[in-house]
């Protein structure tokens, strides 16, 4: 049984980095055999680092949907982030859904990247913790698991071990946590109560317990900077089905008063579970019984994959599920107030221009059965259009809601949003980097300040350039009328003032980015990472989504020469956790994808 003494916290140097990222890597695709797809999975896992050292700087967790080389490579910096400081580090047992939103019971949102209750979403493994016990002691528990035929992966955490059975399958009930430890108590395990949601945590093994430079923990060693490694006591490749786990158990006399009812776990209708890999989920045959569960959200699966290929200028799969019925095909009866109901909300909600609503309206009109002819759509669409409606959306009838569903409109608010008029990207390319800096800095202010025109001076301070930059670039704006200059008092000689301009053609549509946001990415990105970023925004839609153009188009769009520099200019905004770039190949084919990350909680 292998355990460590305490060491004096010191440096890694390159080699022993590597070699201990190479270690963490093989644990991680063992407990998460999913993590070895070249492939991009729905779900992430966490690598969470806590402080000891009150000396030690806040980092944020690692987060990973596989284990392929740029992922490593950011592993790696994440590692070298903690090398030599008083960590320890925590990986999650259970895969999340990175992109939900979670809120508080006071109604914040949580942090993203971090697993929790309400966004976890499957594990492939059964963890067990046995805190402050001694080598022999666990052994003892070790054996009453070899005795029922389980084999387990044991970490040696400084204080006690922990013990991991992998399975077979993922498996998607969250409470399966808390029926395992229920039961492993039931049977007069020393196991930690604890371990017993799926958003708890585990020491992951190659790193140090460094509870001792706590002053807040038991552990707390005045004047010491001593650690304890943690390390691997046994390793397996053993795998079992959960099922299977649990009806060994039962087998064992109670030593506490029954807890559980173990009937409910003897059946798959109960414990839901998937094959680990993509490649497999794909190949298997899932019976009916097994598919109850599922068919509702292959079926909108299914939809969004149709929708988006029919709507590219659309973001589909980020639309309501109701909205996105109304894009495959209306029936008669409610067609027309369908489209009262689209042409506002794709005007003003969505802020596709004229021409884009005409298009989007076209397709739905070939959807419909029977179908509505090109020459019809064109016809009503410019005549509604018309009316200038202001109104987000058009009135969400009775008849529809039975046809379509609950509809939810929060998200789509233009309340506390910067509204960018499209003619922006008319000349986006001729505009200098410096000159988007300015003219978003001047909505944010006019947002949150309440100021409509700026002077020199105010813009140098919202701005943050030298005053021959600012000139420079103030330049290009005037000439393409996004602002406007006018004189504060010309009998009395007094210099300019500057306003965004407030009159744009509102058939080209707009561009919509939340406040603390746009707040947040103009004192975090560079004036190229900004340009880069807004017209990511406006390439996706306003709801955000994923960027497929190729760098050569970006480029073009852009203004940039070369595309080794937008290459650079991507890789530093995924860097800033500001997008995910990541390659994938089509027919052999590389392809580049630019996943926008939501920046709702770093704008907080």
């Amino acid at each position: 049984m292998k355990t460590t003494t305490p060491m004096t916290l010191s440096t890694f140097n390159e080699k022993q980095i590597d070699n201990q990222l190479n270690k963490i890597v093989t644990f991680l695709q063992t407990i998460y055999p999913f993590l070895k797809e070249d492939t991009w999975n729905k779900c992430a896992i966490e690598l969470r680092p806590l402080k000891r050292d009150e000396n030690a700087k806040y980092i944020r967790s690692y987060n990973t949907w596989r284990l392929q080389q740029k992922d490593k490579d950011e592993l790696r910096k994440f590692l070298k982030l903690i090398n030599g400081e008083g960590y320890c580090i925590y990986y999650s047992t259970f895969a999340f859904n990175y992109q939900k939103e979670v809120k508080t019971k006071n109604g914040k949102s949580m942090q993203k990247g971090k697993v929790n209750n309400q966004n976890a979403v499957f594990t492939c493994i059964l963890p067990m913790d046995f805190d402050d016990i001694t080598a022999d002691e666990f052994l003892k528990e070790k054996e009453k698991l070899q005795r029922l035929g389980i084999e387990t992966m044991d970490i040696f955490t400084g204080h006690g071990f922990q013990s991991i059975i992998l399975l077979k399958k993922s498996v998607y009930d969250t409470e399966i946590l808390k029926k395992f430890t229920t039961l492993l108590m039931q049977k007069g395990f020393k196991v930690d109560s604890n371990i017993s949601d799926a958003a708890r945590v585990m020491r992951l093994p190659f790193t140090f317990n460094s509870k001792s430079l706590d002053k807040k923990n038991k552990y707390y060693q005045e004047g010491s900077r001593e650690v304890i490694p943690v390390c691997m006591s046994n390793e397996t490749e053993n795998r079992y089905d959960v099922v299977e786990v649990f009806e060994k158990l039962q087998t064992m006399p109670d030593i506490l008063e029954n807890q559980i009812d173990i009937s409910e776990l003897q059946t798959l209708e109960n414990i839901e579970q998937k094959p680990h890999l993509n490649a497999e989920k794909k190949a298997k045959k899932i019976e009916k019984k097994e598919l109850t569960y599922y068919r509702e959200q292959v079926e909108i699966n299914n939809l969004a994959e149709k929708g988006t290929s029919l709507y590219p200028t659309v973001p589909f799969e980020r639309l309501p599920l109701a909205i996105q019925k109304m894009l495959m095909g209306t029936k008669e009866g409610i067609r027309n107030d369908t489209m009262l109901f689209l042409i506002p909300f794709l005007k003003n909600t969505l802020g596709l221009s004229l021409e884009q609503i005409i298009n989007v309206l076209t397709v739905w009109g070939e959807v419909c059965n029977p179908i509505i002819d090109e020459a019809t759509i064109n016809s009503e669409v410019k005549r509604l259009y018309r009316y200038d409606i202001e109104a987000r959306y058009g009135k969400y009838t009775p008849e529809m809601a039975k046809v379509y569903g609950y509809l939810e409109f929060e998200k789509f608010s233009k309340e506390d949003k910067v509204i960018l008029p499209n003619m922006l990207f008319d000349n986006y390319a001729d505009l200098p980097d410096n000159s988007i800096r300015i003219y978003l800095a001047m909505h944010i202010a006019k947002k949150k300040q309440d100021i409509s025109n700026f002077t020199l001076t105010q813009l140098l301070e919202i701005v943050g350039v030298s005053i021959s930059t600012l000139q420079k670039n103030i330049k290009p704006l005037l000439q393409n009328q996004l602002i406007i200059k006018k004189r504060m008092n010309r009998r009395e000689g007094e210099g300019y003032e500057y306003y965004v301009n407030p009159y744009f053609n509102t058939a080209d549509g707009f561009t919509m980015i939340p406040i603390e946001v746009a707040d947040w990415l103009l004192k975090t990105l560079t004036g190229s990472e900004l340009k880069l970023y807004i017209y990511f925004v406006r390439a996706t839609g306003n709801l955000g989504g994923n960027c497929w153009e190729s760098q050569k188009e970006l480029a073009k769009h852009l203004g940039k020469k070369s595309q080794t520099s937008l290459s650079k200019l991507t890789q530093r905004l995924h860097d800033k956790g500001v997008i995910f770039k990541e390659t994938k190949c089509i027919r052999n084919v590389p392809h580049t994808v630019y996943h926008l990350i939501d920046l709702k909680m770093e704008a907080r």
